[in-house]
This record gives C-alpha cells, sequence and structure tokens, in this order.
C-alpha cells in the first residue's frame, strides 16, 4: 500500500495511467480498493490485474460485488495476453507438436 501511494505520487505528473499488477495484492480487496480511491484521487486511471487461474477466479467476482465507483477512472486487466507467462518467464518452456511429434524448447536468457 505505502509503496504504491509512493509510486503514484512519483509518476502521477507524467503520466494518467497506473497498472495495479501484483499476485498477492488480488487477495486484498481493502488494499485494491485504497490504491484505486487514492490514485484516482491524483488524477489517474487505473487498470487492476486479475488472474485467470481456476483456484483465483473467484478473486476477480469479489473484487466486482464489493466494486466502489471511481467515476471511469478504473479497469479490469484480465489474465496475460496468450503466451505471456511463458515468455515472460526464466525457466524456460516446452511446447510439444503432436502432428510432427515433436517439441520445441525455449530458455530466456538474460
Amino acid at each position: 500500500m505505502t509503496e504504491a501511494k509512493l509510486l503514484i505520487d512519483r509518476v502521477k505528473n507524467c503520466t494518467n495511467l497506473f497498472v495495479v499488477q501484483s499476485g498477492p495484492l488480488q487477495e486484498n480487496i481493502n488494499a485494491i480498493n485504497e490504491i484505486c480511491e487514492y490514485a484516482a484521487s491524483s488524477g489517474l486511471h487505473t487498470l487492476i490485474y486479475f488472474t485467470a487461474a481456476e483456484n483465483k477466479r473467484s478473486l476477480l467476482s469479489s473484487f466486482l460485488s464489493n466494486f466502489r465507483v471511481w467515476g471511469n477512472n478504473i479497469g479490469v486487466y484480465f489474465d496475460d495476453e496468450p503466451g505471456g507467462k511463458m515468455l515472460d518467464n526464466t525457466w524456460g518452456v516446452r511446447l510439444f507438436d503432436p502432428t510432427a511429434n515433436d517439441t520445441i524448447s525455449m530458455v530466456m536468457l538474460t
């Protein structure tokens, strides 16, 4: 919470969008509401990330059922782009093509 507010204060003069993308924060609706309130009062639009993982789907429902209205300053960023987690990770990816009976391995180098 404190870090989010400090970041909002730092960027509010050079952007109009604040993205809340934190896995653990998804589980704290009160914290999300407080961050959104602070961002809106600072003149920022806010996108909140929610994962589509089966064991976490209720988090978005919980947020939407307790949704506070900040005008048109809020949106939901749901899940990741197709393949995003595969491209973002550092442990590598194995893709299997059953028609060619072949596996492609990808490892991200840093």
